[in-house]
Parts: C-alpha cells; structure tokens; sequence
C-alpha cells in the first residue's frame, strides 16, 4: 500500500496523514489554511464548509500542494 501513496503523494503528505491519525487534532491547522490559501484563489471548491468527509490523505495532499506553491512565490519574491 505505501508503494502505491507513494506513487501519487509526497513523502511530506504521507508523514502528515501519519501524524493524523497519531493526534487527529492536528488536521485542523491543515484545514484552516488550506481554506485560507484556496479562498485567496478564489478555488471555492477546494474550501468546503465541512471537511469531515474529506480523506486525511486528500487533506495532506491539499496542504503540501499550497505549501510548495507559497514556498515559489516567495523564492520568486527574493530572487527578483
């Protein structure tokens, strides 16, 4: 099974779902800023009102997608 979410997901995103299940409160900082970076996008469809029915993967996966995007905007933000 980690062979095939590995294929599809980030080591990063494999360790946070991890770390879900460990201390399941521990989504909710993913959510809230998932929520915040997709509103600023205007990707309503990546902010639901209601994450429960949301897989932790898809969670993680979400989370580290926005991270890498905020991680090249401000590289770009220093190297210009």
């Amino acid at each position: 099974m980690y062979r095939q979410i590995s294929q599809t997901s980030p080591c990063a995103a494999i360790l946070d779902c991890l770390r879900f299940m460990v201390k399941p409160d521990l989504r909710q900082a993913h959510e809230h800023y998932i929520n915040q970076r997709a509103t600023r996008q205007g990707l309503k469809a990546l902010a639901p009102s209601t994450w429960e029915p949301v897989p932790d993967l898809a969670v993680a996966n979400l989370y580290q997608y926005f991270k890498v995007q905020e991680h090249a905007q401000i590289e770009t933000l220093v190297c210009d």
